[in-house]
């Protein structure tokens, strides 16, 4: 058995055709199945780790299965221009909303998107992950009804000139995300 879809990482509502099939030397295969049809649509409607299982059966009777994992994650829409530098030492304002794959904005206060850790991107060295004024207890971004988005108030204090990355974690999502800003 081969499961070639699904395999890896999906946005949210991306779509997703599933592609596995089944072998047998022997007296050949009676069924091989899933749920969701080889070509069919695989769902992605749901932020998290996911399975995907496969069962065949020859003609004898005999049956086997083959499971899989993939993922599906948030779509991140910066609301920023990541190209314009701030001065070193200012609040970097990151403002994002949690999408969709066709870019539509999920984000709701009931999401937590949680700041892990920041590094300047030529160096690849950890920059300290901080927020001005205590704008954003415990690393959470702050969520602005207003806006309909997530923001951190990113305190650049002893951040040299350079591209940085901000990773964060999104609610369910299993993938540590990232978006880039520049500190001049």
């Amino acid at each position: 058995m081969t499961i070639t879809a699904p395999a890896g990482t999906y946005l949210l509502g991306q779509m997703l055709t599933a592609d596995y099939s089944c072998a047998d030397a022997g007296s050949g295969i009676a069924s091989c199945s899933n749920a969701v049809p080889s070509g069919g649509i695989v769902n992605t409607r749901t932020v998290g780790s996911q399975s995907f299982t496969v069962t065949a059966t020859d003609r004898v009777g005999n049956s086997a299965s083959l499971a899989g994992a993939y993922a599906v994650v948030y779509n991140i829409c910066p609301l920023y221009d990541a190209g314009v530098a701030k001065k070193s030492g200012s609040a970097y304002p990151i403002k994002l909303q949690l999408c969709d794959a066709a870019g539509a904005n999920l984000s709701t206060s009931s999401v937590v998107v949680h700041a892990v850790g920041v590094t300047h991107v030529s160096s690849n060295t950890p920059a300290l992950l901080d927020d001005t004024g205590n704008a954003n207890p415990d690393g959470d971004f702050r969520y602005d009804a207003t806006a309909n988005a997530y923001v951190f108030n990113l305190s650049t204090k002893g951040y040299a000139t350079g591209v940085y990355s901000l990773m964060f974690t999104a609610g369910s999502d299993t993938t540590v995300h990232s978006v880039m800003f520049a500190i001049k």
